[in-house]
């Protein structure tokens, strides 16, 4: 007699759903997280040209830049997930829209030149804020 064995059996299509099951509990959360640094980096990125403005006011000045005027930017600066890029006092202050995936989320860039060389390279201190 012929059997014809075409298709799974029960117990292959179980398991099979068990190990996808499993994936998916681990790659989730890491895509997550993932995902939110990426919405993050879109910060950084629109906050690079500013950075590079406030070092070069720096060289020439003497001083850090009260805000953007003085160096010439926009009032506020914006992006798909940034509210807006403000200098204050020198400081970059990365603010994220609400309806991002960051809401509420404030990213500070403090400029930190060394007392030991103050000629040397300006190194940027971060400080993230949450608000609840």
């Amino acid at each position: 007699m012929l059997t014809n064995n075409k298709g799974f059996t029960l117990i292959e299509l179980t398991f099979v759903v068990a190990v996808i099951g499993v994936l998916a509990a681990v790659a989730i959360p890491n895509f997550i997280a993932y995902r939110d640094k990426a919405y993050l980096c879109e910060g950084y990125a629109l906050s690079d040209p500013v950075r590079k403005e406030v070092v070069e006011y720096y060289d020439h000045v003497g001083a850090f830049p009260p805000d953007n005027a003085s160096l010439g930017l926009p009032e506020a600066i914006r992006g798909k997930h940034v509210g807006s890029i403000k200098v204050k006092d020198g400081a970059v202050e990365i603010k994220y829209r609400d309806d991002s995936r960051q809401p509420g989320v404030t990213v500070t860039l403090r400029p930190v030149v060394s007392s030991d060389d103050p000629t040397g390279p300006v190194t940027w201190e971060e400080q993230i804020a949450k608000a609840n």
